[in-house]
C-alpha cells in the first residue's frame, strides 16, 4: 500500500450512479482513522450536504455515507448525473453554459451574510442530470463547527485552515478558484465567458478587478519589486497576477500552486517560489 508522510493510504470513496450504471467515482486518499474518528467525518460529510441543501445548492437527490469494516467510507448516490467537467472538456457545453450555471446553483453561498458554509465550486465537483448542475463533492465538508471552519480531515494547521478560510468559504475566494480552473480547461474562452458572467454580481467583480488596477495598472514598471516579497498567503494573488498579465502561465502557475494542505508546507512554499520566479521572468 501507497505510503503518505509514514501513514498508510485508506480510501475515502464517492460513487454515483444514474440508470443503474456508475457515472463517477472519487478515491480520496487518507491516513487511517479509528472509528470514532471515521464516524464524525461521516457525520461531517453529512451535515454539510443538508447545509448546502439548504443554501439552494442543487444536491444530489439520494446520498448515503457508508463506513467500511477496514474504516474506510464509501459515499454514493443513486443519480448523480454525467460529470460536469467532461462535458466541458468534450465540448458537449460551452464555457459560458458552465459558469453560468455553477453561479446560479451557488448564489446562496455568495450571499451569506457572514460565510457559515464554504464550497469548492470547481466543474470538476458537479454533474448534469435532466438539463440540472448538482454538485456531487461533499468531502472535505466545509462548514463552522464551533466558531472553526472545517476545511479537511484531519483539520490542518492553523496557517493552513486559514488559507483555506479565504479559499472556500470567503466569496471571492470561491468565484476565484471557479475562474482558475474555467480558464484551465477551457482557455481564452473560458476567461471570457466568466468576465461576462460575473458582471451579474458587481461587488464581487469589482474586489476581482482592484488587485489588477494597484498593483499593475498604477505601477507597471514596479511589478517585480511588488511580487518579489510575496509569500505564500498570496497564491491566489500571484494566479490572479499571471493570468491577466501572461495568459499562457495560467496551467504552469496553477499546477505549481497547488493549495492542498496534505502536501507540506514547506514543499508547497518551494512550489510557490518556482511559481513566482517563472512569472518574474516573464516581466
Amino acid at each position: 500500500m501507497k505510503k503518505l508522510d509514514g501513514g498508510e493510504l485508506r480510501g475515502h470513496h464517492s460513487v454515483f450512479f444514474r440508470d443503474n450504471r456508475m457515472v463517477r467515482k472519487i478515491l480520496e486518499p487518507q491516513y487511517p482513522f479509528i472509528r470514532e474518528e471515521v464516524e464524525l467525518w461521516k457525520k461531517r460529510i453529512e451535515v454539510f450536504y443538508d447545509h448546502l441543501r439548504r443554501l439552494g445548492v442543487p444536491v444530489v437527490p439520494e446520498h448515503h455515507v457508508v463506513i467500511n469494516g477496514d474504516n474506510s467510507l464509501i459515499e454514493h448516490s443513486t443519480d448523480g448525473g454525467v460529470d460536469f467537467q467532461e462535458l466541458l472538456i468534450q465540448g458537449r457545453i460551452t464555457p459560458q453554459q458552465a459558469v453560468e450555471e455553477i453561479l446560479a446553483a451557488i448564489a446562496g453561498v455568495l450571499d451569506q451574510a457572514k460565510p457559515q458554509v464554504g464550497i469548492d465550486a470547481q466543474p470538476a465537483h458537479w454533474c448534469l442530470a435532466d438539463g440540472q448542475v448538482t454538485y456531487v463533492d461533499y468531502h472535505p465538508p466545509y462548514y463552522m463547527e464551533d466558531g472553526v471552519p472545517l476545511v479537511g480531515f484531519p483539520q490542518p494547521a492553523e496557517a493552513d485552515r486559514e488559507l483555506n478560510f479565504q479559499r472556500h468559504y470567503s466569496p471571492l475566494g470561491i468565484i476565484r478558484s471557479l475562474r482558475f480552473n474555467i480558464v484551465r480547461l477551457a482557455g481564452k474562452e473560458g476567461e471570457t465567458a466568466f468576465c461576462q458572467a460575473i458582471k451579474d454580481y458587481p461587488t464581487l467583480a469589482e474586489q476581482l478587478s482592484l488587485l489588477i488596477v494597484e498593483v499593475i495598472r498604477q505601477q507597471p514598471e514596479r511589478l517585480p519589486e511588488i511580487i518579489a516579497p510575496w509569500n505564500l498567503e498570496r497564491v491566489n494573488d500571484l494566479r490572479e497576477i499571471a493570468m491577466f498579465c501572461y495568459p499562457e502561465l495560467v496551467n504552469p502557475v496553477l499546477q505549481l500552486t497547488m493549495v492542498d494542505f496534505r502536501i507540506s508546507r514547506e514543499v508547497r512554499r518551494q512550489r510557490f517560489e518556482e511559481a513566482k520566479q517563472l512569472f518574474l521572468q516573464h516581466c
